[in-house]
C-alpha cells in the first residue's frame, strides 16, 4: 500500500500535524474525560495511571485477580520480568504458534481515539493472539491519543513516513466490546457448537508524568513532535 503523504509537501503535512497535536495538548483534560465516557459506554473498564510505578502495580494486581497462570506482553514498558514469581510469561510468539489460550494479554494501542472510543494497533507482534484470551490490558498512552476518528488515516500515515514499509501490514482497529469464541461444553454432539462470551477488557490511560511535561514551556515543545524522522 502506497503512503497517501509520500508525495505531499512535507511542510504543510508537518503544520497540519502540528496544529492537530497543539489542538490536542491544549484541551487534553477534556479529550481525555470523552475518550473515557466512549470506552466505558462501550463496558470497558478505565484506569488512570500516573507514572511507570503504579502501571506495574495495576497489572500486577490484574494478574492476581484473574489468578492467571499464562500470561503474555505486547508492550513498549519491559514487563516481562516483574511477574514471573506470580505466573508463566508466554512471548506472543509461542502463544501464536500454540493451540493453548492464555489467560491474560497485556498489549500497547499505537492510537486511541476521543470521539469514537476507538483503539488502533499497528503491525503489533500479537496481532493473532487477540482471539486466544478472554482477558486483555490495553496500555494507551496519552501521548498517542487523536481527537478526532477523521484524523487517524492521517496520523497512521505520518507514523509510518519515515519508515519502510511506507504502510502498516496489519492494522487492527478495536471499536466495541470484543467476543471471546471457545468451544461449548456440548461440543462432543457437534463440532460445530460454539460459545462465546463478552471479553474482559481493562484499557489504562497511561499518563507517564506527561503533566510535568505540559507545565515546562521548553519540554512541552517535545510533545508537538510527529515522530516524522525528518529530522535525523
Amino acid at each position: 500500500m502506497k503512503n497517501p503523504l509520500s508525495e505531499s509537501d512535507f511542510e504543510s503535512v508537518r503544520e497540519k500535524a502540528y496544529a492537530l497535536r497543539h489542538n490536542y495538548f491544549d484541551d487534553m483534560d477534556k479529550h481525555l474525560l470523552n475518550l473515557e465516557a466512549s470506552l466505558t459506554k462501550k463496558g470497558l473498564d478505565v484506569i488512570w495511571m500516573k507514572d511507570t510505578a503504579s502501571l506495574y502495580d495495576i497489572v500486577g494486581a490484574i494478574v492476581k485477580k484473574l489468578n492467571a497462570r499464562r500470561i503474555a506482553f505486547d508492550t513498549e514498558i519491559p514487563f516481562e520480568s516483574k511477574y514471573h514469581h506470580i505466573a508463566d510469561v508466554i512471548p506472543v510468539e509461542q502463544v501464536e504458534n500454540s493451540s493453548d489460550d492464555i489467560d491474560l494479554l497485556v498489549v500497547n494501542a499505537d492510537f486511541a481515539v476521543c470521539d469514537s472510543g476507538s483503539m488502533v494497533f499497528l503491525d503489533r507482534k500479537s496481532k493473532h493472539c487477540f482471539n486466544k484470551t478472554k482477558n486483555m490490558v490495553i496500555i494507551v498512552n496519552v501521548d498517542q491519543v487523536i481527537a478526532n476518528q477523521q484524523d487517524i488515516s492521517f496520523f497512521i500515515a505520518l507514523k509510518y513516513l519515515a519508515k519502510d514499509p511506507k504502510m502498516p501490514k496489519d492494522v487492527k482497529v478495536i471499536k466495541n466490546q470484543l467476543q471471546y469464541v471457545f468451544p461449548s461444553h456440548l461440543s462432543f454432539i457437534s463440532d460445530q457448537v460454539i460459545s462465546q462470551e463478552a471479553m474482559n477488557i481493562s484499557v489504562i490511560l497511561y499518563l507517564n508524568d506527561i503533566g510535568d511535561i505540559i507545565s515546562s514551556d521548553l519540554m512541552r515543545e517535545s510533545l508537538y513532535c510527529i515522530q516524522c524522522g525528518q529530522c535525523l
